[in-house]
């Protein structure tokens, strides 16, 4: 391996974890919106008390009552 072939993989190396961790924390994010969204729309349905929200939990799928 040539001393350029080193650097370049070195470089390459460095973007994929520079990558890596914005894919990790972008997914951490999501996640954390999705909880927030959810635990929300459970106390909006609750407080107006929608017989589809029970339903939809069962499922693990979202209200779309509001």
């Amino acid at each position: 391996m040539y001393v350029s072939d080193a650097r370049r993989l070195k470089t390459l190396e460095d973007e994929t974890t520079r990558l890596q961790k914005l894919l990790a924390e972008q997914m951490l994010d999501n996640a954390i919106l999705k909880d927030f969204a959810a635990k929300n729309g459970d106390a909006q349905c609750e407080a107006e008390g929608c017989g589809s929200c029970l339903e939809a939990r069962e499922r693990r799928q979202h209200c779309f009552c509001t």
